[in-house]
């Protein structure tokens, strides 16, 4: 098998044709000293900024109208990158925001709805869920979730009983009084 040598003009060095694939076939640099240049060449970068900000504001709706173009993009990327897409949403949904957010559609399909009273206190090492005050309120309140899994299941009222007497040992709040 043949095998083809290149001049690195930069560097002055004699490569393989592996280290000029790609891009850097065309700017007649190895990867190197390709990767120096793009680190270095910080007016390259501002210039494409620059006509990028230029071009969407001569172009608001090019997005809108592609997408409109082209309706199955999405669903197709969807499709061809699962495995990546399942990873990002597994590690959202261990967040703050997104088990907030997991609540909050939850709430939306029950019929409930679901405003925060207080923001959470806990450190990111606790684990919390957000608990309802009443079954039929919209409020809810973010407590450790081993206190809120504590009593479940078919026993609503002991569930709220229980998690009401946590609540007022940790954030000082009669349920009681705030429902009335």
């Amino acid at each position: 098998m043949k095998e083809y040598w290149r001049y690195c003009p930069k560097c002055q060095c004699i490569y393989s044709l592996e280290m000029f694939y790609g891009i850097h076939v065309f700017s007649g640099y190895c990867r190197d000293c390709m990767k120096e240049y793009q680190k270095n060449n910080i007016s390259c970068s501002e210039s494409r900024k620059k006509y990028l900000i230029e071009w969407y504001k001569e172009n608001p709706n090019y997005l809108v109208e592609w997408y409109r173009k082209n309706p199955n993009y999405r669903k197709e990327w969807y499709n061809n990158h699962k495995e990546q897409c399942s990873k990002v949403h597994s590690k959202y949904m261990k967040t703050r925001k997104g088990k907030l957010a997991n609540h909050r559609m939850a709430c939306k399909h029950l019929g409930r709805g679901a405003i925060l009273v207080l923001d959470n206190i806990f450190q990111d090492d606790i684990d919390m869920e957000y608990h309802h005050i009443f079954c039929d309120m919209p409020f809810i309140i973010p407590i450790p979730s081993g206190v809120h899994r504590k009593v479940a299941g078919s026993n609503g009222i002991k569930h709220f009983e229980y998690c009401k007497h946590w609540i007022k040992d940790i954030y000082g709040l009669d349920i009681d009084i705030f429902i009335q």
